[in-house]
Parts: C-alpha cells; structure tokens; sequence
C-alpha cells in the first residue's frame, strides 16, 4: 500500500500480539498468532484486521476490524472488488484463479 494511503473511521479496534513484522495498513489473519494475510501460503491465512501501525515480532500493536482507506494518488478504482493478494499483507483487483486460494477479504 501507498505511503500516502490514509486510514479514516476506524471500527472495532483490538489489541494484537504479532508473530512476525508488520506495516502500518497491512492485512492481518491468525495462523500461530497474527501476521500478514497471504491468499496462496502453503496454509491460507484469511485476512481479519488493518494494522493500525507498524510492530516487530512480539509487539502489542492497534488494528481495526473496518474501516475506510483514502489514497488520492492510488490506482484504486471505485466500486471495484478486491481480493486478498498472494502478495502477504496486500490487496488486488485480480481475483486469485488457483485451486485452494482463498480471494475474500
């Protein structure tokens, strides 16, 4: 996600205790504690939360279970569904095709 992506209106703020290093905005699911999203890992992890900030490997951060992002210079297009990414963390307009993806986000 863009440096100049802005988080607003954040819902259902939690407390998370990471197991690996996450950027603020990433895409969080639970897979032996919370880490990035990924749609093709060899186990699926399903995207949960939005950090909230940045954390290291053990570090308590925010994360939020909604809300709305705004990036002016982004190449997102409006009603456009988007999908978990194979990218860990990330989001994308391409459905993922392979058998045993997952594409909700």
């Amino acid at each position: 996600m863009s440096y100049s992506t802005k988080m607003f209106y954040p819902e259902k703020v939690v407390d998370l205790v990471l197991a690996e290093p996450v950027s603020k905005l990433d895409i969080l699911g639970y897979s032996s504690g919370f880490k990035r999203s990924d749609a093709d890992a060899a186990t699926n992890i399903y995207g949960r939360f939005i950090a909230m900030q940045n954390g290291n490997t053990g570090d308590v951060i925010k994360a939020c279970k909604k809300c709305l992002l705004f990036d002016e210079d982004a190449p997102y297009t409006a009603n456009t569904t988007y999908y978990l990414s194979g990218t860990a963390g990330s989001f994308t307009a391409t459905r993922p095709t392979t058998d045993g993806d997952i594409y909700r986000l």
